[in-house]
């Protein structure tokens, strides 16, 4: 099916256009929401992390934590490669370069999410399982 849209292109155009900015504002803010709810189970996993190795703790409560340790780091591997994959997409979208989100790495995101957690268990002593 062919439309000839003639002088009417411009306002379809004008009315197209607002329209692919706002969509592509709420993208960016979904991005912007969902880096914002992993930082807050990174958190999250930081407090559980310290309220488990900073009380007295058996085998099983270690083994526990470890298995939740290893989760959690799953888990924020796949939160992270999404986010990434987002900001790829939005920035194939974006009608100005400007307006796009500098991707990251996430491998070196995962480094310091891994990073912060391992130097609580340091601290306080307990042996990498």
């Amino acid at each position: 099916m062919v439309f000839i849209l003639g002088q009417h292109a411009e306002i379809l155009l004008v009315i197209i256009t607002p329209l692919k900015i706002i969509q592509d504002t709420i993208n960016f803010t979904v991005l912007i929401i969902n880096r914002a709810k992993l930082d807050q189970e990174v958190e999250y996993f930081r407090k559980y992390t310290l309220i488990v190795l900073s009380e007295k703790r058996s085998a099983l409560a270690i083994s526990r934590y470890e298995e939740k340790k290893k989760n959690f780091y799953a888990e924020s591997r796949d939160r992270l490669a999404e986010i990434s994959k987002k900001i790829l997409d939005y920035n194939l979208y974006c009608p100005v370069s400007t307006l796009g989100r500098s991707n990251f790495d996430v491998e070196t995101e995962m480094h310091h999410i891994v990073e912060e957690i391992e130097s609580l268990t340091d601290e306080l002593g307990v042996s990498q399982g």
